[in-house]
């Protein structure tokens, strides 16, 4: 998630964003997380999701234990392509509005950065 969240913070750099920077990039993580357990928990079977679904109410559950959970249920690249597939849909639906009101040179320097981020994911 780190590289997401420098990737977020860069963008709101080249387009000037002045509000909380952070702000920004938690919710748009917490989305982008929200929507990769919803996706993979729909591979999986009534059991398994009431597994899952037990992991985030409890209070003292972390990442790391639903990161556990799912890396035994799934192959590696199938985790990899669906945590990709999640963030570029987060990420297009986040920044649909602000692209088209960059002028050239930003629209420029925000190509760079999604073709640069999309080679380290």
């Amino acid at each position: 998630m780190e590289i997401i969240k420098k990737f977020i913070l860069r963008f709101l750099e080249v387009i000037e964003y002045e509000g909380d920077k952070n702000e920004v990039v938690e919710k748009i993580t917490y989305v982008i997380n929200l929507d990769l357990l919803d996706s993979l928990s729909g591979n999986l079977n009534k059991s398994e999701r009431q597994k899952i679904q037990l992991l985030l109410k409890d209070s003292e559950s972390n990442n790391a234990k639903i990161s556990n959970f799912f890396s035994s249920k799934f192959q590696k690249q199938h985790l990899l392509d669906t945590l990709s597939y999640e963030i570029k849909k987060t990420l297009s639906d986040f920044f649909k509005d602000v692209l088209p009101t960059l002028d050239n040179n930003k629209m420029e320097q925000v190509k760079k950065l999604f073709s640069e981020f999309s080679n380290q994911t």
